[in-house]
């Protein structure tokens, strides 16, 4: 890796007389290392609480991780509890944005969170609401698998806390957060991932085999946190999905939305597989022939899904 200060030296003693680099070059440094700084980060949405719950805000779901840097916000979810002694059925929010944006609780690089209403739907009705953030950015794949499914296992392993049902967990998720929640939840340790050979940093860690021109990284992190605790959840609701290659026969139900007299792309590989498939059909005109659809959060609530998803 290039060290910028030394270019930056370098380009200043070519450059400038002798003497006056002993004046000069501190100021010098200063302004030509300010170019390479990082931009203002945004500020954060604050974590916001549901009515009739108990709330537990920006927990820690991979504490190890959070060494007081923005970027901790990330790894990062919002627990809300409903009255009663439980334990209660719960349901996963995940965002969208691409993996470049999104929050749980606002907006954040164009992206915003989970429709509030739908949450606060979910604890009305007996479930316990998670929303949750993962990390953003170019080259997160397969971490971001990891650290979802580890957050799965963070709320298996605290089930008393959080007053839930560890075997009923549901994952919801919108856009990228479909994509996460069903890539993550399609797989076991013994299953991979694609990756190209720009991953190869990775190896150590994810033990990587060669196969052509990609290398196949484990979807669970060997080293995870509460391992003993499965990332398995007992149905996913999602518009958009991914890694349906990994399908098989005790695959939790899977759950999303087709426009008017359309057929889901995927509902014959989840056949062939014998996994639960439902697709809710939308009555909106501009939905009409469609699949596999991008559908906005708010058009996603649906009073059937709560039934579909798992019966409190």
């Amino acid at each position: 890796m290039t060290d910028n200060r030394k270019c930056n030296e370098h380009w200043i003693t070519d450059r400038l007389p002798t003497r006056p680099v002993m004046v000069t070059l501190p100021l010098l440094m200063a302004v030509a290392c300010s170019a390479h700084a990082q931009p203002a980060r945004p500020e954060m949405p604050p974590a916001k609480p549901l009515e009739r719950a108990e709330n537990h805000l920006d927990v820690a779901y991979l504490p190890q991780r959070q060494v007081g840097a923005w970027e901790d916000r990330w790894l990062r979810m919002n627990v809300h509890v409903p009255a009663g002694g439980g334990p209660f059925p719960c349901i996963v929010f995940v965002h969208g944005g691409g993996y470049g944006g999104g929050d749980k609780d606002g907006t954040l690089y164009g992206a915003g969170p989970p429709p509030r209403e739908l949450l606060q739907r979910a604890v009305d009705e007996g479930y316990v609401a998670v929303n949750l953030n993962y990390i953003l950015g170019r080259g997160t794949k397969p971490q971001v698998f990891w650290d979802y499914k580890t957050a799965i296992r963070f709320l298996c392993a605290n089930a008393g806390r959080f007053k839930l049902d560890p075997g009923r967990i549901a994952a919801w998720g919108f856009s990228a957060g479909g994509w996460l929640a069903s890539t993550a939840g399609f797989s076991g340790p013994e299953d991979s991932y694609a990756c190209p050979p720009a991953a190869q940093h990775i190896d150590e860690l994810s033990r990587q085999r060669p196969k052509g021109n990609v290398f196949l990284v484990q979807m669970d992190d060997p080293r995870a946190a509460n391992a003993e605790f499965s990332s398995r959840v007992s149905a996913i609701v999602a518009d958009f999905w991914q890694g349906l290659q990994y399908l098989s026969a005790d695959d939790p139900p899977m759950l999303t939305y087709v426009g008017e007299g359309s057929r889901h792309k995927h509902a014959d590989a989840a056949r062939e597989a014998r996994v639960d498939f439902t697709a809710i059909e939308l009555t909106d005109p501009k939905y009409k022939g469609q699949s596999s659809l991008h559908v906005p959060p708010h058009t996603a609530v649906d009073a059937r899904v709560y039934v579909l998803v798992i019966e409190p």
